[in-house]
Parts: structure tokens; C-alpha cells; sequence
């Protein structure tokens, strides 16, 4: 069978069989490279171009560093590119598809699409006859430096609008229904999902969300602009050389002008979406009002927080580790009531070295980062009528989570742990994900359900055990996801709800 080749607005691109009945194209420029004069502006429409477009491997993601290796990842500033996997039987595409576009996470700081397996995404997915997308944008200073009125930032959340759009006007060509598109996404991923679906500027161009172990209520997902700007500010006196004394149109002027490469920041900081008067143009409460409804399938691993408690060993103890984490995922929060649900939650008798004591810590910390944020997007979504379905994914296989492994006390599904039964490849960089029959067992129930969501905006089908969806009853009620599913009423939450609702009061 020849390469695929299909004609879009732009010109004509070639992509690349998976299988025999399936097919990628790779690299396809959804906005002009956001360089030069384009650095910290909204994303222009991609250029026109001659010829025939090579999409058979990937386009340039943005620069970061690598979190497990410290170094420089493989990208370019000139980097708005996504990827669309079909259904291609015969050598024909099919019609009408639905279609899932994906969101990578990454703390709005780092990773990108590049990672994900594509040949299982076509076994997997494409192969239900789901139509997937998947697109890089614009991270850390690059995409979400604020600076005065001129500079508002959520340069990143423009470049998903953009994407969007381009799947709105083109993904027809591929078989896929412009009429019936999800967009689901991962940590920060799924914040941006959610904060997409309230965006007056995005919010009508897609029906279904799928949020993992991420919302607009997680205090992850949005930053204060004046921090983004002190935060580059102190990025460009110690990376960048800038003198102290420097004006701030000095500083700005390095920033705009430096290479691209130079801007990648090293693990977690202050980047991200910010209320900017144009892409939120009124707080996120009343935007959550005024959105109109959509289903939501919605969900977090069994442990979500089980690699970043590791970073506590930098502490004297663990109670005092409790500020540090709350200053990196918020400028709001405040610590010493942190500190205070520490002291209700954990018991602090025992030695930091007992497991139990520090699985008491996880799981204060993926209240503290994701659950609570999902606890608060499910209750607004079902008081307002919106069809939820809420899990937790249980399953673990060893090796997934790579190096990260040998540094914690104990194994169970963490923070990325669902993403290879789902996109068929590690999400950790230096992962090993080699499915033996029960990984395949678990491959087939996960993307049964997510298929069947993206087909009808529910998840069950034939042979899946039966999920049912959140009622005012019960906002905890879920579905447990492992070899045998199966639907629990409690046990998502913690029972300090209360405590936690008084920490992120200001948030």
C-alpha cells in the first residue's frame, strides 16, 4: 500500500501507515513558527506551502530539560505542530469519526506529544474508529510570560485555541466529525482542558472533556501575572546574565531577543495560564456559569502524588517539606494551613521512614495537588446538571515509571501510571512498557471505555462492567479501574474535605 497523502487548506502532506489499517501524519504546522518577532504573541495561521509536505516523523516540541536526565531536550522554539492518527482500512478513510485531541501535561513547563507510542495508538484507538489528535505548544516562558499590558501571557492556551480551530476546518479530510470532538488531557493537561471548555474563545469548539489528574480548581492552574513576571525576571539574572540594577525594559528586551533553546527552565516553576481580560475575560466563576454544559469523564490514579513525595528526602522531615510543595504549585495557598491538615491527616508519631506513615503523606499530597481540584470540578459540574463519570486507576505493572521507581518505598499506580494503557508507550522518558497478557487485558477495558466515551459521551458498552455516573447523592461515587473494575461509593476523597475547602478559599 502507497504512503497516504491527503490536501488541507495549506497544501499537500504524505504521512506514513501504522498498519494496514490505520495511518499517522506526523509534524503537520498548525500556526506560523512563533519566532522572532512572534515570541510572546498569539500564534498566526500557518503559512501556505508548495509541494508535498513530508508528516511521516514528528515536528520540533519546545524546549525543556528533561526532569530524569537534567539536560536539553531535542526541540526549537519553531515548534506549533500536531499529529493525526485514522482509521484507514483499504486505503481509504473512513467518515464522520469522532475525535479525540489530546493535551500532554507537563506543569505548563515541560514534555510534549512526541512521546507517545504511535503504533499502539493505531492499534488501540484508531482501530475502534476513533479519530486522535495530539499537538505541541508553547511551554514555560515561551508561552505564558507576562509582562504589562502589552505582554498578558497564555501565549500556550492560544496555541491549543489555534489547534483546535485547525481541527474544526481540517480534521474532515481525515474521516473525522468537526461536530463531535473530545478533548481530554493529562495534569496540566487536563487543567487546560478544563479551562478550554470555559474560554469563551474555545469553549464551542468541542463536546466532551476527559480530564486526568487535573482542573481549573487544581491550584496548579492558574499563576498570578505579576509572580510570572518576577519569577522570569529572577530566570533571566541567573540563567541570562542580566545585571541586577537591569531596567525591566532591559530584562524584557533579553528575553525577547535571547535564543530560543536558552529560555528552557529546569523542573517546576511559576509559568502558566493567567486571568489576561481576553482568553478569561471575567473570573474563572463566573466563566464556569456561563459555559455551556458538557460530559465529562474524569479521574486520578490510585496514588497520584507516590514519585513527588520522594522530593520530601531534600527535608529535615516530612512536615516541614509540607511549604515547599505548596509553593510550587501555588502563589495563594497558604502554608501554615497546609501544615495544620498535615497535623489532621498524617500521624506524625510515627517514623518518616514507616511506610504507612509516608502513604498517609501521599496521600495528603494528591488531595493538596489533584483530588481536591477533581472533587471540585465534579460537585459544580453535577449541581449543574452535567453528566460525570468519576474513576480511580489502580493498576500497576513495575517498570512503567522507570528510574523514578528505584526511589520509592513502595510500588502502586502514580502520577502518569494510566497513560501507557492508554497511548501504549511509558510517559516516564526512560519507562519500560512492554505489555504482557494482563497489560493487554488492561489496555483493552481502559481504551474500551475511553473509546466508547468519545464515541457516545458515555463509557459503557458490551462486556465492561457497568460505570455509572456521579449523582448529588454521592460526588465520590466511582468506578475502581483494574483487571476486574468495579463501582465504589467511597474512598476518592478524604474526610477533610472541609479543611481543604478553607485552604484554597483565596485560591
Amino acid at each position: 500500500m502507497s504512503s497516504p497523502k491527503v490536501r488541507l487548506r495549506n497544501g499537500e502532506i504524505e504521512g506514513r501507515l501504522i498498519d494496514r489499517e490505520s495511518v499517522a501524519f506526523l509534524g503537520i504546522p498548525y500556526a506560523r513558527p512563533p519566532v522572532g518577532s512572534l515570541r510572546f504573541k498569539k500564534p498566526e495561521p500557518a503559512p501556505k506551502w508548495d509541494g508535498v509536505k513530508d508528516c511521516t516523523k514528528f515536528g520540533p516540541h519546545c524546549p525543556y530539560i528533561a526532569s530524569h536526565t537534567d539536560r536539553l531536550t531535542d526541540s526549537s522554539e519553531d515548534c506549533l505542530y500536531l499529529n493525526v492518527y485514522a482509521p484507514y482500512p483499504d486505503g481509504k478513510f473512513k467518515k464522520d469519526l469522532p475525535v479525540f485531541v489530546y493535551i500532554h501535561g507537563g506543569g505548563f513547563v515541560m514534555d510534549c506529544s512526541n512521546k507517545l507510542g504511535v503504533d499502539n495508538i493505531g492499534r488501540h484507538l484508531c482501530s475502534k474508529d476513533i479519530v486522535v489528535v495530539s499537538l505541541n505548544y508553547r511551554l514555560a516562558i515561551l508561552g505564558f510570560l507576562c509582562w504589562g499590558k502589552e505582554y498578558k501571557g497564555n501565549y500556550g492556551l492560544f496555541d491549543m485555541k489555534m489547534a483546535l480551530e485547525w481541527v474544526v476546518h481540517n480534521i474532515g479530510t481525515f474521516g473525522g466529525n468537526p461536530s463531535n470532538v473530545t478533548v481530554g488531557g493529562q495534569s496540566a493537561g487536563a487543567a487546560a482542558v478544563d479551562l478550554l471548555a470555559i474560554s469563551p474563545l474555545t469553549r464551542d469548539l468541542f463536546q466532551n472533556c476527559i480530564n486526568f489528574a487535573g482542573s481549573s480548581y487544581c491550584a496548579f492552574a492558574l499563576r498570578q501575572p505579576q509572580n510570572v513576571k518576577q519569577t522570569a525576571t529572577e530566570f533571566a539574572r541567573k540563567k541570562l546574565g542580566a545585571e541586577e540594577e537591569a531596567k525591566d525594559s532591559e530584562v524584557l528586551e533579553l528575553l525577547k531577543t535571547v535564543e530560543g533553546k536558552k529560555l528552557a527552565i529546569e523542573g517546576l516553576a511559576n509559568y502558566g495560564p493567567v486571568i489576561d481580560g481576553e482568553f478569561f475575560p471575567e473570573e474563572l466563576e463566573a466563566l464556569r456559569r456561563s459555559a455551556p454544559k458538557k460530559t465529562v469523564l474524569v479521574g486520578v490514579t490510585e496514588q497520584e502524588c507516590l514519585t513527588f513525595g520522594t522530593i520530601s528526602k531534600q527535608f529535615p522531615s516530612l512536615r516541614e517539606s509540607v511549604p515547599f510543595y505548596v509553593r510550587i504549585i501555588s502563589e495563594t495557598l497558604d502554608p501554615e494551613v497546609a501544615v495544620a491538615i498535615y497535623d489532621k491527616v498524617v500521624d506524625d508519631s510515627l517514623p518518616d521512614s514507616d511506610n504507612n506513615k509516608f502513604e498517609q503523606f501521599v496521600k495528603f499530597l494528591s488531595e493538596l495537588f489533584f483530588n481536591y481540584g477533581t472533587h471540585k470540578m465534579v460537585k459544580h459540574r453535577v449541581d449543574r446538571g452535567e453528566d460525570v463519570y468519576l474513576f480511580q486507576f489502580k493498576y500497576f505493572k513495575e517498570g512503567t515509571n522507570g528510574s523514578y521507581g528505584k526511589m520509592l518505598p513502595y510500588q502502586a499506580a502514580s502520577h502518569c501510571m494510566e497513560l501507557p494503557y492508554m497511548l501504549g508507550k511509558s510517559y516516564v522518558d526512560d519507562g519500560d512498557f512492554d505489555p504482557d497478557d494482563t497489560d493487554h487485558k488492561m489496555i483493552d477495558i481502559f481504551t474500551g471505555y475511553l473509546s466508547n466515551f468519545v464515541k457516545t459521551g458515555n463509557p459503557n458498552g458490551q462486556d465492561l462492567v457497568k460505570w455509572n455516573k456521579v449523582n448529588q447523592e454521592n460526588y465520590a461515587s466511582h468506578l475502581c479501574i483494574d483487571l476486574e473494575p468495579e463501582m465504589h461509593d467511597h474512598g476518592f476523597y478524604s474526610n477533610h474535605v472541609s479543611e481543604f475547602d478553607q485552604l484554597f478559599k483565596n485560591n
